[in-house]
């Protein structure tokens, strides 16, 4: 997006659905993208309108090795099962710690396995005891979401099946079912708006967009703190968003939003709504990112802005989010 004064100029367009980046409109002149994925969202290849191949991708089954090949040129951050991948470090972002696909582990140990009742460790499954293992070492048939849990089959009960033979390597009915979503959603990626599916929160609550803005407004202060990822959590935090496993940095917001049922909003005939969350790529003057919230009247961060980008030159992408109405 390029900023002047009051005139915004979207170069970018990106559409989600269920939290995936299904297409990306570049309006430099490389027209419209589509991305499809395996079931376990990995991105696997990228296609035209007319479903002509711009790019193939493979990886090793750790996510390792990941690579494209094709006349395309893949401009998202979306790697290993879909998660964003950190350019410096080259570890995976699953929003409760990182993961190295180099070697197959998180860099941190899991500190929900510390918590009563444990989740899923089970003296019968030894990997399941492993705090660093990635899916208890098998990713073809699990899918870890958030860094704390694995989909895609009866977690830590690998020794109860019928054969008495260790774990199953058979997909579950979980499993099936989240493909069968995945699968269902590239299907109709040709028809998305970039409208989610109006939802509560992770927690089943509904979120109070006044208590959100009315916090921002509170607390705001007169000139920037360079804390407004800070800010803005609270704020979120006043208005029931769950912000479990949140990110740090303002640039990574987009997950947790979504995951709360925040919806992309298309940037074509944009008008503000009260609520409304602006969240800011990093750049190299700003490599942390922005993220501000519309109050109903104007944009507010840790500070009262002027407009909805705090920068005064430079052209930085903005994705906007929108929670759903009660």
């Amino acid at each position: 997006m390029a900023v002047s004064g009051s005139t915004i100029t979207w170069l970018h367009t990106n559409v989600y659905a269920v939290g995936r980046l299904i297409a990306t409109y570049d309006q430099t002149g490389k027209g419209l993208h589509f991305y499809q994925d395996d079931p376990l969202g990995t991105r696997r290849s990228q296609s035209d309108p007319s479903g002509a191949q711009e790019l193939t991708c493979s990886s090793l089954p750790f996510g390792d090795a990941l690579s494209c090949s094709g006349p395309g040129a893949d401009p998202t951050e979306q790697h290993f099962t879909g998660k964003e991948r950190d350019a410096e470090s080259g570890n995976d972002y699953f929003f409760a710690r990182y993961y190295s696909s180099s070697t197959g582990r998180f860099l941190s140990p899991d500190w929900a396995a510390k918590v009563e009742p444990v989740p899923y460790a089970k003296l019968e499954n030894p990997q399941s005891l492993n705090l660093y293992a990635y899916v208890e070492n098998d990713p073809p048939t699990g899918l870890d979401p958030d860094g704390h849990q694995i989909l895609g089959r009866s977690v830590g009960s690998c020794a109860a099946n019928a054969a008495g033979n260790g774990c199953s390597t058979g997909q579950s009915d979980r499993y099936q079912q989240f493909a069968s979503q995945n699968q269902a959603q590239q299907q109709n990626n040709v028809s998305a708006t970039g409208q989610g599916q109006n939802q509560t929160n992770s927690s089943g609550h509904p979120i109070d967009k006044d208590a959100i803005t009315n916090y921002a407004d509170q607390h705001a202060e007169p000139h920037s703190l360079g804390k407004c990822a800070a800010y803005c959590r609270r704020a979120f935090e006043a208005g029931g968003v769950d912000t479990n496993g949140h990110p740090i940095d303002a640039k990574d917001w987009g997950p947790t939003l979504l995951k709360n049922g925040a919806t992309v909003i298309s940037p074509d005939g944009y008008t503000p709504q009260k609520a409304d969350v602006a969240v800011f790529a990093g750049s190299d003057a700003h490599p942390h990112g922005h993220i501000t919230i519309y109050d109903g009247k104007q944009w507010v961060s840790d500070f009262k802005q002027r407009n909805m980008s705090p920068y005064r030159s430079g052209t930085t992408p903005v994705t906007i989010y929108r929670f759903p109405d009660n």
